[in-house]
């Protein structure tokens, strides 16, 4: 009697635990930026210029682009870069799967594989182009990161 009442208290100590896991990595854990192709240096002025907490840049190489789906979005360098057909498969299922993809300066129309439109592709097509733009609009254009944070995405600076 007294063993399987430990066990019931063990297995809901632990159902708690992971429940507190699952609503931290969806609702409040940093939002994750997936980076690919992009020049070191991009990366790393991107990575200087984010002052939110909540907003993780992480490059990503081409080889690794099956990861893609675990990231809200994706920021990719079309330009001078050869993705193969199987890639581009990869970056589709990221699609399909929720993740956002925005492919910068795409040279090849198979690479147009952008699915954001209207304004928030406006947005982000300024951002891209190093345009400054108030951190603020991005909370009510781009529905990438969780909707409670206040710095919801970052900014490139000159």
């Amino acid at each position: 009697m007294f063993r399987s009442k430990r066990v019931i208290g063990v297995v809901a100590v632990c159902v708690f635990l992971l429940t507190c896991w699952l609503l931290y990595s969806k609702l409040m854990s940093p939002t994750k930026i997936a980076v690919v192709s992009f020049p070191g240096f991009t990366v790393e002025k991107m990575m200087r210029a984010n002052t939110s907490k909540w907003i993780k840049i992480e490059p990503l190489e081409l080889e690794d682009l099956n990861k893609l789906s675990r990231y809200p979005l994706g920021l990719i360098r079309g330009h001078g870069v050869h993705i193969s057909p199987e890639q581009l498969d990869q970056i589709r299922e990221a699609s399909e799967q929720g993740t956002r993809i925005y492919i910068a300066d795409a040279t090849n129309p198979e690479y147009n594989l952008t699915n954001f439109e209207g304004k928030a592709l406006d947005y982000i097509t300024d951002l891209m182009e190093n345009k400054a733009l108030p951190i603020s609009a991005a909370c009510s254009i781009i529905p990438v990161a969780k909707s409670t944070r206040k710095n919801c995405f970052f900014k490139l600076r000159k």
